[in-house]
């Protein structure tokens, strides 16, 4: 019989006290080799990580790399998700200010979608991550607003980074979320010091707070860029 193991990269996305999910789950797939056959989807950025702790690759006869999406591809996959809202609600893309009213026309029917895929580096879930934090809702216009995508932090904005800011970025890549006291207890900072970081590293669009519980976590469409800068300081 056969088995698919969709969605692998969500093992890898632990709490504090490490692998254990994925550790059981590499150790039934292990020992399951010759009987079930495994499919697993696992994010690029995840198996690169994962794959430099537990070898992950030697786990899997085949591997099939899914290429980047060019803008072409994105702007027809958000199109039929708008599409597929019924006319409901009604999209304006709006351009960066900076252009004049002919340029920004036209930014606004193709250069959206060339900026959503250099942002995204093509990853359609760091896109769709982007192009919901740009959506804003006009309640008298009854409209909903497109703003440009934010910019990938350059190498320039991390390599201004403290050596606390970069641990604080390897530990929530690490845990994927953390609150500010269990950041606190790691870094061995007072709660205030740990929400400076935090808050630091907002500004710079590096994460952002999710939910009630004030949980953060890495921004997703930078975590490829965050990660190769972390590599290079060997924090990951």
């Amino acid at each position: 019989p056969g088995h698919r193991l969709g969605g692998g990269h969500h093992l890898y996305m632990r709490t504090i006290g490490g692998f254990r999910v994925l550790r059981r789950a590499l150790t039934l797939l292990g020992a399951t080799l010759g009987r079930v056959l495994w499919v697993v989807e696992v994010d690029a950025v995840a198996w690169s990580y994962l794959d430099q702790v537990f070898r992950l690759g030697s786990y899997f006869d085949q591997r099939l790399t899914l290429p980047a999406l060019d803008a072409d591809d994105l702007r027809a996959c958000f199109e039929r998700g708008i599409a597929s809202l019924g006319g409901r609600y009604s999209f304006q893309f709006l351009a960066p200010r900076d252009l004049d009213a002919d340029v920004g026309r036209d930014w606004r029917q193709e250069g959206y979608w060339h900026a959503l895929a250099a942002a995204s580096r093509g990853n359609p879930r760091a896109a769709a991550s982007l192009f919901r934090q740009g959506l804003r809702w006009s309640e008298q216009r009854q409209q909903a607003f497109v703003l440009p995508p934010a910019e990938v932090p350059t190498a320039q904005v991390l390599a201004g980074l403290t050596p606390t800011a970069l641990l604080a970025l390897a530990l929530l890549l690490e845990h994927q979320t953390l609150s500010c006291p269990q950041l606190a207890d790691l870094l061995l900072l007072n709660a205030g010091e740990a929400q400076a970081v935090l808050d630091g590293l907002e500004r710079k669009s590096l994460v952002f707070a999710r939910g009630d519980a004030a949980t953060y976590l890495v921004n997703a469409p930078w975590q490829a860029a965050v990660c190769e800068h972390l590599a290079e300081w060997n924090l990951l």
